[in-house]
């Protein structure tokens, strides 16, 4: 007689998260729902921009979310500018990355959950600016993931941060991928267009890199979270 092995606790949150987000992306009823997490997605992306310009000796001016758009923008002084530049795309990628991949305890997801409500917290309060609605979302934001790290059971708690981390990552490979599309265009300011102008290098190749670099992320967390080597 043969005994099949149960899934562990990480895997099964990672495959009820996986579940969830195609709910969610497929079944059009449940698509409204997509709107809090384009826009967490927006907020990390301009998030990395600041990151990178504080850690590389340069300050945030603000950060502009458009919540009715889902777009953003994040004026910085100072620091390297190609890394600032590049932090966007990459950033919101390898947290995505991350969260599905090597999160794999609930007191890691619940201390994950503490950090990214302070990163949301203090971005609201000192630069995040826009439309009313997308300041609004961070604050909510902050809220939310305030609330799941001290009231959610070890089980809710990894379901959390893995259904956050699959969606992110979903939402950055769309960036990506919209992107490249922008970058081929050649016609429209983007976080490319700003490194093609710094380099003298196309637009279309930072796109690309940057694409091949964030997929890559992702296809190795979530071969890590299947329980498939990498």
């Amino acid at each position: 007689m043969s005994l099949v092995r149960p899934t562990s606790l990480p895997q099964r949150a990672f495959w009820a998260a996986c579940a969830a987000s195609a709910a969610l992306w497929f079944l059009p009823w449940l698509q409204p729902l997509l709107a809090p997490l384009v826009l967490f997605n927006t907020i990390v992306h301009e998030g990395a921009h600041a990151l990178a310009a504080l850690a590389t000796g340069g300050q945030v001016n603000h950060i502009v979310i458009q919540g009715s758009t889902g777009a953003g923008v994040t004026e910085t002084m100072g620091g390297v500018w190609w890394v600032v530049v590049s932090a966007g795309y990459l950033g919101a990628a390898a947290l995505g990355a991350w969260m599905v991949g090597w999160i794999r305890t609930p007191s890691r997801a619940r201390e994950l959950l503490w950090v990214l409500c302070a990163v949301f917290a203090v971005a609201s309060l000192l630069w995040i600016r826009g439309d009313g609605l997308g300041w609004m979302m961070a604050l909510l934001w902050t809220l939310g993931l305030g609330l799941a790290a001290r009231y959610l059971s070890p089980e809710g708690t990894l379901f959390v941060v893995a259904f956050l981390g699959v969606q992110q990552c979903l939402q950055s490979a769309q960036s990506l991928l919209v992107l490249g599309g922008v970058a081929a265009e050649g016609n429209q300011m983007s976080d490319a267009a700003i490194m093609a102008q710094g380099t003298g290098v196309p637009a279309i190749f930072w796109a690309g890199l940057w694409t091949l670099i964030g997929l890559w992320a992702l296809f190795a967390a979530f071969r890590r979270a299947a329980g498939r080597p990498v």
